[in-house]
């Protein structure tokens, strides 16, 4: 069995241990219901933080469910990594930071990483240890 076979069958336990369906689980972590059914499957990919997205969803380390040693060294993978933590919505931190939907985006999706200030501003709305942020230290102790 390949690895994402692998992780689409550990998230096919979960979902029956924590008995949430592939609905619910795509609505809590903001995906659609289909791309939640593809993970199921082992047909996804590793692109937009979709693996981050549904273990915090589901409150399991990502690690467990793909089966790999993933580190969260991008800036973009501990974004999505803490905004899942606070369970803080996209729309939400575009409230707290004054910073347009469109270009937090390109900062999720790890298009773009932001400029001293906007940074600030993510750190602060998120209550997060800026040095964890920026990729400077393994363990968020925030």
């Amino acid at each position: 069995m390949n690895k994402n076979k692998q992780a689409g069958y550990r998230l096919c336990t979960l979902m029956m241990e924590k008995d949430i369906s592939a609905e619910e689980l795509a609505e809590k972590a903001g995906l659609r219901p289909e791309t939640v059914f593809r993970f199921c499957n082992g047909d996804f990919s590793y692109r937009f933080g979709t693996p981050e997205k549904i273990a915090g969803a589901l409150g399991v380390d990502v690690e467990y469910l793909t089966g790999e040693k993933r580190k969260t060294d991008t800036f973009a993978d501990r974004l999505i990594c803490l905004m899942h933590n606070r369970d803080m919505s996209l729309n939400q931190l575009v409230e707290k930071t004054g910073i347009s939907i469109k270009t937090l985006s390109t900062y999720r999706t790890g298009k773009n990483v932001p400029n001293i200030i906007r940074f600030v501003k993510i750190a602060t709305a998120l209550d997060a240890d800026p040095l964890w942020l920026l990729g400077m230290k393994q363990e968020e102790e925030k």
